[in-house]
């Protein structure tokens, strides 16, 4: 029966802290207001609604489409402050670069396949692509790291750095330049190293392969480290990746079940 309320989604390492705080909240005021009449009702209710947030997540519907909206509206983020690393992952590459002209070097390699405005992985590459990320995913943290630097065009160093919901992997050019470092995620990791390693099989320069493995991420159709399914989702949606300001928040694809963000749609 408890498994038929738990919501793991929303629960563990997945919870929302906007969403929990302002159920505990509700919850608290009503209680308050129902032991003027009754005590007993309101222990009950204090006991059903902390299992319910428990088990749940939440207790009022619809929260996890609310909640973080209203915390945007605050001056500052409590529940974020203290994640390290970006909100949006970084790429290998750290260059800015030109979205249509990688596209075009991309199918001009073969590695994309266009029909119309339908655009899609060439089938050899996608299972190279999915084979070299099936043989990342095993690797360690230390080891993933190294592969990520080996990968990188720019990189000399790579570390570690342990935050309190994920690991990052920092990537940097060795002199300590803040801007020169890249905060990769696990998934983000295994996904671009991945690429670099498929994309040596064709015609596209190393650097241009460094580049393109970020762009190819919106093509990921699994999850690079559980193989859950991903889908398109909003950056603000529960559970959030931080605040995104004063700017309308971006469709991003995330996997379904870890919730980590893999791409974010140009706006």
């Amino acid at each position: 029966m408890l498994e038929a309320i738990r919501r793991s989604e929303h629960t563990g390492e997945n919870r929302c802290w906007p969403c929990t705080v302002m159920n505990v909240g509700l919850v608290a005021c009503a209680a308050a207001v129902v032991a003027v009449v009754s005590p007993f009702l309101a222990l009950l209710l204090v006991i059903g609604g902390g299992g319910m947030i428990a088990l749940r997540g939440y207790v009022v519907p619809y929260t996890p489409r609310f909640a973080p909206r209203l915390v945007e509206r605050l001056p500052w983020d409590p529940f974020h402050a203290a994640e390290i690393g970006p909100a949006e992952p970084d790429s290998l590459s750290t260059e800015d670069v030109d979205p249509e002209a990688l596209l075009d070097a991309l199918i001009e390699a073969g590695v994309i396949e266009a029909e119309g405005e339908r655009v899609a992985l060439e089938r050899g590459f996608h299972e190279r692509w999915r084979e070299e990320m099936r043989t990342l995913r095993d690797l360690t943290d230390g080891e993933l790291a190294t592969a990520a630097r080996d990968a990188s065009e720019a990189a000399n160093a790579a570390e570690t750095v342990e935050g309190r919901k994920r690991t990052h992997i920092v990537l940097s050019d060795g002199t300590g330049d803040p801007m020169a470092k890249s905060w990769l995620t696990r998934p983000v990791a295994v996904a671009e190293t991945a690429a670099v390693r498929a994309l040596s099989g064709t015609t596209l320069p190393r650097k241009e392969a460094t580049l393109a493995a970020g762009l190819l991420r919106m093509f990921l159709e699994e999850c690079p480290v559980c193989d859950a399914p991903v889908h398109e989702t909003s950056e603000s949606m529960c559970c959030g990746g931080g605040r995104t300001g004063n700017r309308p928040p971006r469709d991003v694809l995330a996997c379904e079940e870890c919730g980590d963000r893999l791409y974010t749609f140009p706006e």
